[in-house]
């Protein structure tokens, strides 16, 4: 089994997906879709106030690092699961 069914599966069983959202993740690269999505509302909450910006910049890092090594993962699909 690809990783992408393994890792639709394993959000499935975990009541983690939504209606429709994984058809909306780039294929191949759903990783990086939901990376784009967290990051993106990092910054809206630094605009409302909610979050300092030095946590905004140190997650944009944070997703750049996990963005270069995401190749190497043995299921791209699942380690994001902590971000959401």
């Amino acid at each position: 089994m690809d990783d992408a069914i393994l890792g639709k599966t394993c959000l499935e069983q975990r009541s983690l997906l939504e209606l429709g959202e994984w058809e909306s993740l780039i294929a191949g690269d759903r990783h990086a879709t939901v990376y784009f999505w967290t990051q993106s509302y990092m910054v809206h909450l630094e605009q409302l106030g909610l979050v300092h910006s030095s946590y905004v910049l140190s997650y944009s890092q944070a997703v750049g690092r996990a963005l270069a090594q995401a190749n190497d993962l043995q299921c791209p699909n699942l380690p994001i699961i902590g971000y959401t």
